[in-house]
């Protein structure tokens, strides 16, 4: 497979941490079929991300604040396998599959210490305004943004999305206090402060979902017609978007 330069400097930064990493982000959970949690064939978590994420949760101590796009959130009339901004995953759905990889790295981990650490480490919502979730018409909010920020210290904003999708990406990394504080007082602060209230994740069904498999079937599986749409939905996808983004496999 080819190389992911972009994808280990995101997970050495995030493993960098040590008090806190906040994540504006697209989506994080991959792309499904329209109106529903059904990943396209062979789509699947980034879960070298998220294995990063429950490293330093559960060894550090790290918070993680992870700030998403409502699902079904379209942009521009668009049909849901044309563009949309939110995947279709719930924040619930995002917080189990950091908690399965806290379990996958550190099998002794015991229940009550995994929710434990949903309670005090993650903190996980979707984009809201002052007039909410939602506009006048029915659709949802959504955004394009992919960006974090780690230890209120460095920041990374570009085009790279953290669910997987391999285009030509381009991104900054600014590796300057002042200036990461000065885009968190800006942009961030603001946006968390509207949109966190702590009601989009409930710690007993995170514990109840861990055993859930959120990830595509495998494509030779699929029928006809799942290809037809994943290759519709996928069109602005590289064509190399399954490889060498699981850890188990590098």
């Amino acid at each position: 497979g080819g190389a992911h330069p972009s994808d280990d400097a995101f997970v050495a930064m995030i493993d960098s941490a040590e008090t806190i990493v906040r994540f504006s982000l697209q989506d994080l959970g991959p792309v499904c079929f329209p109106g529903g949690k059904r990943p396209l064939p062979g789509c699947r978590w980034p879960h070298a991300y998220l294995e990063a994420m429950a490293r330093v949760i559960w060894t550090k101590g790290v918070d993680c604040e992870i700030l998403l796009s409502n699902p079904g959130s379209i942009p521009g009339g668009l049909s849901g396998l044309e563009a949309c901004y939110g995947n279709g995953w719930s924040c619930v759905d995002v917080a189990a599959e950091i908690i399965k990889s806290i379990q996958k790295q550190f099998p002794d981990a015991d229940g009550d210490s995994l929710a434990a650490k949903v309670n005090d480490n993650l903190r996980i919502c979707f984009l809201k305004t002052a007039s909410g979730s939602g506009y006048g018409d029915g659709n949802t909010k959504g955004m394009h943004a992919k960006h974090f920020i780690v230890d209120d210290q460095a920041t990374y904003i570009g085009s790279q999305n953290l669910y997987i999708c391999d285009l030509s990406e381009w991104g900054v990394v600014v590796d300057d206090a002042a200036q990461t504080q000065a885009l968190k007082s800006e942009y961030w602060d603001p946006m968390w402060e509207q949109s966190y209230t702590g009601a989009d994740v409930n710690v007993d069904e995170v514990m109840a979902g861990l055993g859930v498999d959120r990830d595509g079937v495998d494509p030779s599986l699929a029928s006809d017609e799942e290809k037809a749409a994943a290759a519709q939905a996928l069109a602005h996808c590289s064509k190399d978007y399954l490889k060498d983004h699981d850890s188990d496999e590098e």
